[in-house]
C-alpha cells in the first residue's frame, strides 16, 4: 500500500487524535539534492507516488498538499503518501484554508495548500479536483528530475504569480542524462488549464513505467525527428492516446496485454512531434 494506514480515529479527555502506522525512513525533501534523483530513483519514486495518488482519486478523495515533505521513503525505498489533512472527497471542492504558512482552516477565502506546489485553481481559489493534485504531483517530479522546483521568486506572491504565468525551462535543459518523454510527461502535468493536463494519476503511473521501460532498453534517450512529409508541417501539438488493450484469458494473457499497452506507449514517446496521453 503506497497511502499511511490509519488503524483508529480516537478520543481521550476531549481530544481527538488517530493511531497511524509508524514508518522508519526519510522525508523526499531531505533526500533531494540540488542535482535531482539518480534516474533509477526517480522512476522507483515517481511510479510510487502516480499509483498512490491513483488509488486516492479512484476513492474520490483529491490530496491538495502534494508535496515531498509528504512523501516518506523508507529504507527499503518503500514510499509512503501521508498527510492527508486538506484531502476533500468529492470532485470539485471550493478552496476555503490555508496558505503556506498554514493559516486558520476554518478561515473561508484563503488559498489551500503550499505555495511552491499548488496548481493555478488553488492559488486563485476556484473549485479544485484531482487535476490539481495531477499540477502538484507535475511540479514534484519536476524537482525530482533537476533538484530545483519549476517555479520560483523571492516571495510567496512572486512564486504564485510565476505558477499562473510562466512556462517551466524543460528538464532536458537543467539535466541532459533525463530521456526526451520524461519532461514531455511532465510538461502535460504543468499545463495551466485542467483540461490541458494529463487528465488522471493513472495515466502518469502507466507512463512513467512504459518510460523506465524504455529507457531501461535504452531507447527512451533517443531524439527521433522525422523529416515532414511534402506539403505537411509536423506540430508539436499533435496527440494520439494508446488505449488499454484487454484479454479474456488467464493471468498471462492479462500481462502480455499490459506489456503490450506499455511498449507501444513508451515508443510514441520518443516522436518530439507527438503528444501521447
Amino acid at each position: 500500500m503506497r497511502i499511511v494506514t490509519i488503524f483508529s480515529i480516537e478520543e481521550e479527555h476531549g481530544v481527538p487524535f488517530m493511531t497511524m502506522e509508524l514508518i522508519e525512513g526519510q522525508s523526499l525533501d531531505t533526500a533531494l539534492t540540488g542535482e535531482g534523483l539518480p534516474l533509477p530513483r526517480f522512476f522507483d519514486v515517481g511510479v510510487a507516488l502516480a499509483d498512490a495518488l491513483s488509488a486516492a482519486h479512484r476513492k474520490g478523495i483529491v490530496h491538495r498538499d502534494v508535496k515531498p515533505a509528504n512523501v516518506m521513503v523508507t529504507a527499503e525505498g518503500v514510499v509512503k503518501v501521508l498527510d492527508f489533512g486538506l484531502a476533500r472527497e468529492g470532485d470539485a471542492q471550493e478552496c476555503d484554508v490555508e496558505s503556506e504558512t498554514r493559516l486558520a482552516l476554518t478561515q473561508a477565502g484563503v488559498i489551500v495548500g503550499t505555495v511552491p506546489y499548488m496548481s493555478p485553481e488553488q492559488i486563485e481559489a476556484r473549485p479544485v479536483d484531482h487535476r490539481s493534485d495531477i499540477f502538484s504531483l507535475g511540479v514534484v517530479l519536476y524537482e525530482m528530475a533537476t533538484g530545483a522546483r519549476p517555479f520560483e521568486g523571492s516571495s510567496a506572491p512572486a512564486v504564485m504569480s510565476s505558477i499562473l504565468r510562466d512556462a517551466p525551462r524543460p528538464i532536458t535543459a537543467v539535466r541532459a542524462d533525463v530521456p526526451d518523454g520524461v519532461w514531455q510527461l511532465v510538461a502535460r502535468c504543468l499545463e495551466k488549464a485542467p483540461g490541458d493536463r494529463v487528465q488522471t494519476a493513472d495515466d502518469i503511473h502507466v507512463g512513467l513505467k512504459a518510460l523506465r521501460r524504455a529507457w531501461e532498453s535504452g531507447a527512451a534517450g533517443a531524439r527521433v525527428t522525422p523529416a515532414p512529409a511534402v506539403g505537411r508541417t509536423l506540430s508539436s501539438d499533435l496527440r494520439v492516446a494508446v488505449l488499454p488493450f484487454t484479454s479474456r484469458g488467464g493471468s498471462e494473457a492479462e500481462a502480455l496485454a499490459d506489456g503490450l499497452t506499455d511498449d507501444i506507449t513508451a515508443g510514441l514517446t520518443r516522436f518530439d512531434y507527438l503528444r501521447v496521453v
